[in-house]
């Protein structure tokens, strides 16, 4: 079966019988019901198509048969069984079964005090019904009924269609305790010049697989709406509605004008208009526009998909309007994508909750007012902002909820945070502080840009990239910033606890900038505990960046707790006025304890290029870097490899580029040095292999610092095929 997803345009040219002729009337329902993407299933689509044609009578032209009150099955017995619509003789017009469409059909049964059933066992068409039920007054509708003229009016009366049985009809009115239950597999209908009506005291039940159609209900009474039954209606003011789990409501514009509304099944609407100070629930809601007036609330809660809040198809139409005071919650355990334009529409308290959802656009329509309450967005679960933001109002995040903020957001009144929040992007806070609770954790991701006044830390901050806060921080809580990654404060920094900590992991050596650097004063406290990088060479100087700031420090921490694992490094501890940092002094003496430096210069033709064999063999040497002079470029070429052990690697500085000159004889020798050192104690290191090639060959030049010449011969260092000599 196919699934109608919309349907466009106006019905008209639908027929009515009026006396046996004809007439063509053109009603053009209401767009909107429609054409907004609300799905209706092929069964309820042929209902609605087939019964806007209906037969219609003038009420000026009905003739009136009166009920017989005093006949015999009325008056015998405890229960009195009538068949009204099969029995002639309890009118006083007894022709009135003859043609009834020209009749009103009039029953009073005000006066009995017993319980009377108005059974109808077969189809009829009548022009119009008005009942006056006594103590216990049933119409039982064993087959179809259908009014044709103005009302089905009923007062103190049950009304049962059942068995499949169908009751049409153009407007009904229900009054004084009047009730109307749909049983299973049958249905009202009421689709011309109709409305159904009911006072406070009046309700309507559907039953399991029962359906009600109608252009429009206005009514103060009780609807229900039980599992497997449809409400299908164009216009809807309701009182009270329930709705079951497993039931369907469809309605083009909906007013709900009472709190007593639940809808744990499907309600589809065009528009959803919540009155002043309401309350309402749902499971699964598919509208278009959603108005809620001043103090209304609404929550949406259920593991539903949130794909029944906008429209299907037309996504970018969708829109969700909230009024001064008003309250919308939406919520489930499944995620949900809401691709919903929400609107708030006043400076009032109101608040937007969400669970487990992505949102994509949010806006205000009122401008910023100074000391008024604002707008709340009110997370919980997993909220993503996939779009950027900018409204008037504040962001909470509850305990254990995580927001993750793909795009630039700009809330007026910034971030209230008690769970945890990722920034990848820039979040600005024109008039309002941000405040992260105990139980709060900030996650700065993508290099981004915080920008406020101040920004007061009670949980943890964690930088993990190069972030920025264009603000003041003051935190009792933790900072703890990434591996190889820094925080920048544009204003001041004030660890107001002894309880605060500052944590930094592998901070980088001879960096440009410090891993925390503050632009005004840094106001130590609490506990302070750092690892830093290991020096990528032990010769080399190394001055590690821990704070600055351009202004100066006021106190200390508390604790200052190393990494134990820096100790052989033997790093100092310095603090400045306007830095603290460790500082690492390379090892350059002569004792040759710990390591041995070797600087061969290589006096290399070009035509070595040529060669297919190691231009060297290094062995047993730990760690080692290269570097080149005198010809700034040199390339690999094929066959020439430096051998480390048993590992081939690829030497890039073996061979000279033509760039250095032709690729001929060379007038000037290039020269090539190679810095290899060996970080444990002094082994012997091996070079072997002088390449002759066309009577051009190698010839080294070595110079060994921290052994003396003689401690060379005595370890042999080189073996005896290899010329030169002590530089």
């Amino acid at each position: 079966m196919r699934v109608v997803s919309y349907l466009y345009g106006t019905l008209y040219n639908m027929c009515m019988c009026k006396g046996g002729e004809y007439q063509v009337i053109s009603k053009d329902l209401d767009r909107s019901l429609l054409d907004n993407n609300i799905m209706i299933n092929n069964k309820i689509l042929s209902l609605f198509l087939l019964f806007v044609c209906c037969s219609v009578v003038a009420a000026d032209a009905l003739k009136v048969a009166v009920f017989n009150s005093t006949a015999t099955c009325v008056t015998s017995g405890a229960t009195g069984v009538c068949t009204p619509f099969t029995d002639a003789t309890l009118w006083n017009d007894t022709n009135a079964l003859v043609n009834p469409t020209q009749y009103l059909f009039s029953i009073d049964l005000s006066k009995d005090d017993t319980a009377i059933d108005l059974n109808v066992l077969t189809p009829i068409s009548i022009g119009a019904l008005n009942i006056v039920g006594g103590q216990q007054t049933f119409l039982n509708l064993n087959a179809s009924m259908n009014v044709t003229g103005d009302a089905l009016s009923v007062s103190s009366v049950l009304i049962q269609v059942m068995n499949g049985a169908q009751l049409s009809a153009s407007s009904i009115q229900l009054t004084d305790t009047a009730s109307l239950h749909i049983g299973q597999n049958s249905s009202l209908k009421s689709m011309v010049d109709d409305i159904i009506t009911g006072d406070a005291s009046s309700s309507i039940s559907l039953y399991d697989q029962s359906t009600l159609l109608a252009l429009t209900i206005d009514t103060l009474g009780t609807i229900s709406v039980a599992d497997s039954a449809t409400l299908f209606v164009q216009t809807a003011i309701l009182d009270r509605i329930t709705v079951a789990t497993n039931a369907t409501a469809n309605i083009g514009t909906l007013t709900l004008t009472n709190t007593s509304n639940v809808f744990s099944g499907r309600l589809t609407a065009t528009t959803l208009t919540i009155n002043a100070g309401l309350q309402a629930t749902f499971s699964e809601l598919g509208v278009t526009n959603l108005v809620l007036q001043q103090g209304a609330a609404i929550t949406i809660i259920g593991d539903s998909n949130i794909r029944y809040l906008n429209t299907p198809t037309i996504i970018d139409s969708t829109m969700i309007t909230i009024d001064n005071g008003a309250t919308l919650t939406i919520g489930g355990n499944n995620a949900q994508n809401l691709y919903n334009q929400f609107v708030i529409g006043g400076n009032g308290a109101i608040t937007l909750a969400v669970s487990n959802a992505t949102l994509y656009s949010l806006t205000t329509t009122q401008p910023y007012v100074k000391n008024q309450p604002l707008f709340t967005l009110q997370l919980s679960g997993f909220v993503v902002l996939a779009a950027a933001f900018d409204f008037n109002g504040l962001v909470l995040v509850s305990p254990n909820a995580t927001l993750d903020i793909q795009q630039n957001l700009t809330p007026t009144m910034c971030l209230e945070t008690y769970g945890s929040v990722f920034i990848h992007k820039n979040v600005t806070c024109h008039q309002g502080n941000m405040l992260q609770g105990a139980t709060g954790q900030l996650s700065l991701v993508d290099t981004p840009l915080l920008h406020l006044f101040k920004f007061y830390n009670n949980g943890s901050i964690l930088a993990l990239s190069n972030a920025q806060i264009l603000g003041n921080l003051e935190s009792i809580g933790s900072i703890r910033i990434g591996s190889a990654n820094s925080l920048n404060i544009v204003g001041y920094l004030d660890m107001l606890s002894a309880d605060a900590t500052l944590t930094m992991d592998q901070v980088m050596g001879n960096s440009a900038n410090a891993a925390l650097s503050v632009l005004n004063i840094i106001t130590l406290n609490g506990t302070f505990s750092y690892n830093v990088s290991a020096p990528a060479s032990l010769t080399r100087d190394y001055t590690y960046k821990l704070l600055s700031t351009q202004l100066y420090f006021e106190s200390d921490f508390h604790t200052i707790i190393a990494d134990p694992a820096l100790e052989q490094f033997k790093l100092e501890y310095q603090k400045t006025t306007k830095a603290i940092q460790l500082q690492f002094k390379g090892k350059k003496d002569n004792s040759g304890e710990n390591e041995i430096y070797y600087n061969l210069g290589s006096y290399l033709s070009a035509r070595s290029c040529l060669s297919k064999q190691p231009c060297m063999r290094i062995e047993k040497i730990n760690e080692f870097s290269f570097s080149a002079v005198g010809c700034p470029e040199f390339q690999v070429a094929p066959g020439c490899k430096v051998v480390y052990g048993n590992e081939d690697k690829d030497y890039p500085y073996c061979c000279p580029r033509s760039l250095c000159g032709e690729d001929v004889l060379w007038s000037e020798p290039i020269r090539h040095t190679i810095q290899f050192s060996i970080s444990q104690a002094p082994q012997p290191a091996y070079l072997d292999g002088l390449v002759f090639i066309d009577n051009y060959q190698y010839s080294y030049i070595y110079r060994l610092v921290g052994l003396s010449e003689s401690s060379i011969i005595k370890n042999s260092l080189f073996k005896e095929n290899q010329r030169g000599g002590i530089v």
